[in-house]
């Protein structure tokens, strides 16, 4: 199978440590060339989402990061899937999906199943499930830190040990891009209104 991907180097590099020991990765480019047996992976959707009218034309499986964006806001409403492509995120052992439609998950679970990765699906909402969960943490670290609660040192350290967390909030944060954890924030904050998701200072 080919992957094909929109996006920079490091995701491109990224999406070859998760498949390319099976698959050939490259970056894309012409979408509407991609046979049905094709997969790609765009990263930077949120930005430019006058793609979406390519891609509903493509004959490939196409995968949206929506990590910044729902497929709903994006107004998809068939064929194509959500993603988690932020950094760290992506290259691990389970990939977060989501897709708009229920009817959808089938055609979904094959191409991903081709593809030799877990997946877990979740709502289709901006941020997904666990980049928002890290985002709130992280985002909570920032207001300890502020309140003077801990070192940023402390605040990661505590969070390893009491959690078994690969990283601190403070490592994950930097791990993820300052900017990717605030507009992923400013995102779910957005849609959903809920103050957990207001950025700190």
């Amino acid at each position: 199978m080919q992957i094909f991907i929109v996006g920079d180097a490091t995701n491109l590099e990224e999406a070859r440590q998760k498949f390319g020991s099976v698959h050939r990765v490259e970056f894309a480019q012409d979408p509407l060339s991609i046979t049905k047996e094709d997969v790609l992976f765009d990263f930077t959707i949120h930005d430019h989402a006058g793609r979406i009218a390519i891609y509903l034309q493509s004959a490939g499986s196409i995968f949206l990061n929506c990590s910044f964006v729902s497929l709903r806001t994006l107004g998809v409403d068939r064929k194509l899937f959500g993603f988690c492509g932020l950094p760290t995120l992506f290259n691990r052992s389970l990939l977060e999906v989501s897709c708009a439609r229920p009817e959808d998950q089938e055609g979904m679970k094959q191409v991903l199943t081709s593809l030799g990765t877990a997946y877990g699906m979740v709502a289709d909402q901006a941020g997904m499930a666990a980049p928002r969960i890290i985002a709130r943490i992280i985002n909570e670290a920032y207001a300890a830190l502020e309140d003077g609660t801990a070192t940023r040192e402390d605040i990661d350290l505590a969070m390893k040990l009491g959690t078994n967390y690969p990283w601190g909030p403070f490592e994950w944060c930097e791990r993820l891009g300052r900017n990717h954890v605030i507009r992923l924030l400013n995102a779910a904050y957005r849609e959903s209104g809920d103050e957990r998701y207001k950025p700190s200072n």
